[in-house]
């Protein structure tokens, strides 16, 4: 708990300096960045832009949501019913090529990792090989779903144009 108040407390303080970033799981392995391994594998540069890419993420994520609630608010009123249009594309395509670029990158990553890189960040960082992984498979999870509901949306609003049986 007291490693939690010291982090957060981190982060408040880089707030006033913003060359900082505030990402506190890859923060505290910032001397993985150095290494032999880095330099081959870049595990380090990978979960630092993908936390980046997740908070983008989340925030699309709130913005559908409060979206949605807003549709569901106007009682079938075709004012902003079902808007498939530029920003949804853009949206929904941005996030899945920016998904499934990281997924491929990972995959690549993951399997290409030597054996003493691994023992060296398990020995040393053996938080960030776990959150590596973990992104690797979030990052599969993300394109999977963001590709669901763009087709999903995609087919409804298709359906609901005027003149369409």
């Amino acid at each position: 708990m007291l490693a939690l108040a010291d982090t957060l407390s981190r982060c408040q303080t880089s707030l006033l300096r913003p060359k900082q970033l505030c990402v506190p799981h890859v923060r505290r392995y910032s001397t993985a960045k150095t290494g032999k391994c880095e330099e081959a594998y870049h595990i380090y540069t990978f979960c630092l832009l993908n936390e980046l890419m997740g908070l983008s993420v989340l925030l699309c994520g709130c913005h559908e949501a409060c979206r949605a609630y807003s549709n569901m608010q106007n009682d079938g009123g075709e004012e902003g019913n079902n808007k498939a249009g530029t920003m949804f594309t853009l949206k929904y395509g941005t996030a899945m090529v920016l998904s499934g670029v990281f997924f491929l990158w990972g995959m690549v990553e993951w399997f290409q990792l030597s054996d003493a890189c691994i023992s060296d960040y398990d020995n040393k960082y053996q938080a960030l090989v776990i959150l590596f992984r973990a992104s690797v498979l979030v990052d599969a999870v993300i394109l999977l779903v963001s590709t669901t509901i763009f087709i999903v949306m995609g087919r409804a609003a298709g359906d609901k144009k005027p003149g369409a049986p």
